[in-house]
């Protein structure tokens, strides 16, 4: 099975294997998940899940949106958190790390 992917003009557009969307919608919900603990992200993710998006993803997933939000108030509610993969400030990350990072320019 594939998915659709929608672009404007007369192109068309790329078949993209299901699966494939599918993980990267995962891959976009847990990093929201990961924004519900912090500060700086909290507000958009809240929203997030409340959106049409939230429910477009978990209808693609195959997922019941309803169970889909009352796990995750599960989840948040017993104090689980995920890392997620937002940039830290080179004050916050070990010197080997700012160090190697710096070494990619």
């Amino acid at each position: 099975m594939t998915a659709r992917v929608r672009v404007s003009g007369s192109r068309k557009p790329p078949e993209v294997p299901l699966e494939a969307v599918q993980s990267l919608l995962t891959r976009v919900i847990w990093q929201a998940v990961a924004d519900l603990g912090s500060e700086a992200y909290r507000a958009e993710a809240e929203d997030f899940f409340r959106s049409a998006a939230f429910e477009e993803y978990c209808d693609i997933l195959g997922w019941n949106v309803r169970r889909a939000r009352a796990s995750l108030g599960r989840f948040v509610g017993s104090g689980g958190r995920i890392s997620g993969n937002h940039m830290l400030p080179a004050q916050a990350m070990p010197a080997g790390a700012v160090q190697a990072a710096a070494s990619l320019n």
